[in-house]
């Protein structure tokens, strides 16, 4: 199937497809699609090759492995930091400075 369309290109591209089409003994239409194909086929290649992939950085699987490794917090470490916190927060409103 074909679809016919309408292009608007520069005239010396122009000139210069329409001759080479004629030194090859070929139509017009039929080198611009070769070109066409050409780009379209290196452009699917470089997006496949490229370094954007479905693979996260090395970067990114160092720091994850070494959250990993790293210890998880405890309840009891959790109640401990959670009780400091508040005690440091009681004792900032208290503070005599802090009073109006």
């Amino acid at each position: 199937m074909l679809m016919k369309t309408t292009l608007e290109i520069p005239d010396e591209l122009f000139r210069q497809t329409k001759t080479r089409a004629a030194t090859e003994n070929r139509r017009f239409r039929d080198l611009v699609t070769e070109g066409l194909t050409l780009l379209m086929e290196k452009e699917n290649k470089t997006l496949s090759t490229s370094p954007i992939s479905s693979e996260p950085p090395l970067e990114i699987l160092k720091a994850l492995d070494e959250i990993r490794q790293s210890p998880l917090i405890t309840k009891e470490r959790l109640n401990l930091l959670i009780v400091e916190s508040q005690k440091q927060r009681k004792e900032g409103w208290d503070r005599e400075d802090r009073k109006l």
